[in-house]
């Protein structure tokens, strides 16, 4: 299945609220404890990262795309 990565400006829970541009390929959605995560490959920290969604200021479609296998 070919999917479409993001890119994305995400606030960080440091007190300074830094903001960090990266690009994502988004996995799945999910909901825990009252919250929604964002579960997918980061590519500025080449790892599979959780992103809090209410966190997420700027979520922009990219023409990239990656095949998910699971």
């Amino acid at each position: 299945m070919k999917c479409r990565t993001i890119d994305t400006i995400y606030r960080t829970m440091r007190r300074s609220g830094e903001e960090t541009r990266c690009r994502v390929d988004p996995y799945w959605v999910i909901f825990f404890d009252g919250t929604f995560y964002l579960i997918g490959w980061c590519h500025l920290r080449h790892d599979v990262r959780m992103f809090v969604l209410d966190r997420i200021k700027m979520l922009e479609l990219t023409d990239d795309t990656f095949e998910r296998l699971c």
